[in-house]
């Protein structure tokens, strides 16, 4: 299956490596921001579920999740 990466070689070089890393692994990637923190704790545990009720992809598949700063953070930092 292909998917869209952003054309930038650190993110590249990212994907090259999970995809090496996890090769024949199905990878579950989430994204979200720190201040929208209600949904995050859900994801990973409805992840947990997933695998507990379809014991036959524990082993097989991984789920990367990703938190970004927040937007209040973000401009902190920049000025």
């Amino acid at each position: 299956m292909s998917f869209w990466v952003r054309q930038e070689p650190e993110v590249e070089e990212w994907v090259s490596v999970l995809r090496q890393r996890y090769a024949g692994m199905k990878i579950v990637v989430g994204r979200d921001k720190l201040d929208e923190v209600q949904g995050v704790r859900q994801k990973i545990q409805a992840f947990e579920r997933f695998l507990e009720k379809y014991k036959e992809f524990q082993g097989n598949v991984i789920e990367i999740h990703s938190d970004c700063c927040t937007t209040t953070q973000r401009l902190f930092r920049l000025s």
